[in-house]
């Protein structure tokens, strides 16, 4: 039998691409490739150094992280509660086997537009810059709710480039 002082440590890390908002609140983090174990030396990949970015117009920044995470304890913020969602997703760890304590409290609420997240306090400010620049808005969404809403779909998404106008959910699915 082990006990805690014995038993392995259960860790996961990853490069991420974190949005954060002018008041230097955390929107979200993509995790393109997260791990299981100790973070080795690698530099941040290519592709999250390109797609960083200052986006005026929805008052974001986008800034490259590495993210280590315990994952016996509790989430410690909104990228460590990011890295076990895509640990989830990625299928690198099984439903109900980390510690998801608190997780909501860790999730800001955002309005998901297909520019990307914004806070939502001064989402009208925003919505009218992204309005003037291409397209009308149908709606939005927190991070707890779907709706639609339609904007230009001319952005550098860390996995998707596309141009023209469609709807898009909190997912990115069409």
């Amino acid at each position: 039998m082990t006990d805690a002082a014995t038993a392995p440590l259960r860790v996961a890390w990853g490069w991420g691409l974190a949005s954060i908002h002018a008041s230097d609140q955390v929107l979200d983090t993509y995790f393109p490739s997260p791990r299981l174990g100790i973070a080795d030396d690698s530099a941040a990949p290519p592709v999250l150094v390109s797609a960083v970015v200052d986006d005026e117009a929805r008052e974001v920044r986008t800034e490259i992280v590495l993210v280590e995470i315990d994952l016996d304890a509790a989430p410690a913020g909104t990228s460590d509660t990011y890295l076990r969602l895509h640990l989830l997703s990625h299928r690198l760890v099984r439903p109900r086997s980390i510690n998801l304590d608190g997780i909501f409290g860790s999730l800001p609420n955002v309005v998901w537009t297909s520019a990307g997240p914004c806070a939502i306090e001064g989402f009208e400010r925003v919505r009218t810059r992204l309005v003037a620049d291409i397209s009308p808005s149908t709606g939005w969404t927190s991070s707890r709710a779907w709706s639609t809403t339609w904007f230009r779909l001319e952005c550098a998404s860390p996995t998707l480039t596309v141009s023209g106008l469609a709807p898009t959910s909190p997912s990115g699915r069409q």
